[in-house]
């Protein structure tokens, strides 16, 4: 918080003959720096949080998060994800070994096509996990991974059950856009326009139930140069209309530019390696989680 001083000095006033009641004292909101330079840089496999930022012991991350439900929207870049928060969130351990973190069995629960949720069967985009925290909260995760299927889910009769008790939703997805675009092609209609009516979709959503909206941005494959630059573009795009849709309003509606923070550490030799070509390994998971956080922290949303 900054303030502002106001004074108003008639001719025969010094600024010591002014008594401190007459001294209008503005306090003024700083707005944060874009979330585009919050990228953070990469010693080894280590990020450095950009400046004001920090890193939450998996104590602190509890604390923080308790009693928060969460839903998850995306790929298995982000089903990955929403497992290693529920771990951090659930196991009540100070340390964690990457095999635990990396472990199947975790990230990749549901990957072919089961249900580990009995809510909401009926639903079109029905969630395949939904996971209760002993500090009490939960952690949901519904796959989507093409923006068609964000633009689908946010107009969807369904959503607002499944959305009804979340405090927040992070929408994480984007690299079936470059690796499989047939598969996220809707007809007669371009990748643009369905990157917009989906953010818009999401904007409106966020205006008529004020929940708290994350928008990540994508990682990037291990391919070449082509995808690499298809990936940036995308990213780009979805940063650009999501400042224009939400920059004339208070919204709860943002992005983290994790493909941003990824980004040097996607490189062919310098890769983080995942098992699959769209996947990392654990840090790159865990820096997304450190970006929600301090993101949420810095606006007051943990109370």
């Amino acid at each position: 918080m900054a303030m502002a001083i106001v004074l108003c000095l008639t001719s025969s006033q010094s600024l010591r003959s002014i008594p401190t009641n007459d001294i209008e004292i503005i306090e003024t909101k700083v707005a944060p720096p874009s979330p585009r330079n919050r990228t953070g840089t990469w010693i080894g496999n280590t990020w450095i949080p950009p400046a004001g930022w920090q890193y939450h012991t998996p104590s602190e991350l509890r604390q923080l998060y308790r009693g928060k439900n969460i839903l998850w929207l995306g790929d298995s870049t982000g089903r990955r994800t929403a497992m290693n928060m529920y771990a951090l969130l659930q196991w009540n351990n100070s340390n964690f070994l990457t095999t635990e973190l990396s472990s199947p069995k975790l990230i990749d629960i549901t990957k072919r096509g089961s249900f580990d949720c009995d809510q909401w069967p009926d639903a079109h985009a029905r969630p395949t996990i939904c996971r209760s925290l002993d500090g009490g909260g939960t952690i949901t995760f519904v796959p989507l991974v093409c923006h068609k299927h964000v633009e689908n889910f946010f107009q969807s009769a369904d959503t607002l059950n499944i959305t009804q008790d979340m405090d927040l939703i992070v929408v994480a997805l984007g690299i079936w856009e470059v690796m499989r675009p047939w598969d996220c092609k809707a007809p007669n209609r371009t990748l643009d326009n369905i990157t917009i009516a989906a953010i818009h979709n999401v904007h409106e959503f966020e205006r008529s139930t004020k929940k708290r909206v994350i928008w990540r941005t994508s990682g990037y494959p291990d391919h070449g140069s082509t995808l690499t630059d298809a990936v940036t573009k995308l990213n780009e795009m979805v940063m650009d209309v999501i400042d224009q849709t939400t920059g004339v309003d208070n919204s709860q509606f943002s992005y983290l530019d994790w493909g941003g923070a990824v980004e040097p550490r996607s490189k062919p030799g310098e890769r983080i390696v995942g098992d699959l070509k769209a996947h990392y390994g654990l840090e790159p998971r865990l820096v997304l989680i450190e970006m929600i956080t301090n993101q949420l922290q810095e606006e007051g949303f943990f109370g």
